[in-house]
């Protein structure tokens, strides 16, 4: 069989055969079109894939629940819990010398600030029932153990007294008296309610010898005795029981 003849790129001669060329030229698309395939479809793929972001998901989404206290993360804004021995309403029962509570009687005191108390006092002394006001001021404010330093006026209201000699009885009368306080003393807390107060002062007479005889006539050494020893003045103390209401 004669074939004809090609020139080479090298300039020889090679057989030409013109069946080979269809078959030759039809594998090298079949092996193109494959390989563009692989490449393209991969591809192809990753486009139609939903973004992850839109997958539905069944799982709740965690929320960070906001932190105690308001903005703050750690909580600072948070009511902070009182201070051990700081409440604002305190009810006690007091007993002592020459005291503003008298020798026996109750005082109650309202805290309006940490440092400032207002108190007021009453109870029976030898002048007959005496009741009064003060104002307490705590320089180292609301704490377990917190002094104090506070004044006040004390009004003794009154009673009588009388000496008997021989069988005769001659009355005073005991007259409205006001006596002004001034004494340092300490809260002393005894856990979250309760409360002892102790105080040492003075008490300051505005009126001497408030007193006058019912019979007119100057009074015996008894009755003069029996004055000086009732009258509310000089030195102070007292010692007080209470509870924190709040």
């Amino acid at each position: 069989m004669n074939f004809p003849l090609g020139e080479s790129s090298q300039g020889g001669l090679i057989p030409h055969d013109s069946r080979i060329h269809p078959m030759r030229s039809l594998s090298l698309r079949a092996r193109a079109s494959l390989l563009l395939a692989t490449t393209l479809l991969p591809l192809s793929a990753l486009a139609q894939a939903p973004a992850p972001s839109q997958v539905p998901s069944s799982e709740p989404i965690p929320t960070t629940a906001p932190a105690p206290g308001g903005d703050s993360p750690l909580g600072q804004d948070a009511e902070q819990p009182p201070v051990r021995g700081f409440t604002k309403l305190d009810i006690g029962v007091s007993a002592g010398f020459n005291s503003p509570a008298g020798i026996y009687g109750g005082e109650i005191e309202y805290r309006a600030l940490p440092w400032l108390g207002l108190n007021a006092s009453g109870g029976v002394g030898a002048w007959g029932l005496r009741v009064g006001p003060l104002v307490r001021l705590y320089p180292l404010g609301a704490r377990g153990f917190s002094p104090f330093a506070e004044a006040g006026v004390s009004f003794n209201l009154g009673s009588e007294v009388y000496s008997e000699i021989n069988g005769e009885r001659r009355y005073a009368d005991q007259l409205f008296t006001p006596v002004a306080t001034a004494s340092l003393g300490a809260r002393i807390a005894l856990g979250s309610r309760l409360y002892l107060t102790p105080r040492v002062g003075w008490a300051f007479r505005l009126r001497e010898d408030n007193f006058q005889m019912r019979d007119g006539n100057p009074p015996d050494s008894i009755t003069d005795a029996a004055v000086f020893l009732t009258q509310h003045g000089g030195f102070l103390t007292s010692l007080a029981f209470g509870v924190a209401i709040f």
